[in-house]
């Protein structure tokens, strides 16, 4: 039996095997994207739940859990917190606040101190 990992486990005749890529093509646009103001959103998000998220300095803190998916334009969430996708995990750490623009776009930015 042939080893899964390790420098026994390539082929001979093919020394390099790709599994997976990533190809990004990306062509500039003649017009600009204009950025709205986010209408007030209804409602204030909640927790789905709370994780323990590891802090070098602190150890592990708990930390509120959002669902993406329960987040609109206009909301507003207060860092240490984590929020959801289906295809990643968004950190916020402490003393920074994630706002969500009218595209669903999250935008980290730091706080002075935790204050708005």
């Amino acid at each position: 039996m042939r080893p899964c990992f390790g420098k026994e486990a390539t082929r001979d005749a093919h020394p390099l095997e790709l599994t997976a890529y990533r190809l990004e093509i990306v062509q500039p646009s003649e017009t600009a994207l204009q950025l709205r103001e986010a209408s007030p959103p209804a409602g204030t998000p909640q927790p789905a739940g709370s994780r323990d998220v590891y802090v070098r300095g602190r150890g592990h803190v708990p930390t509120a859990v959002f669902r993406s998916e329960d987040l609109h334009a206009g909301h507003h969430l207060d860092g240490p917190c984590l929020i959801d996708r289906p295809d990643t995990t968004v950190y916020v750490p402490e003393s920074f606040e994630l706002q969500v623009d009218t595209y669903t776009n999250f935008r980290i930015t730091r706080t002075n101190g935790g204050a708005r």
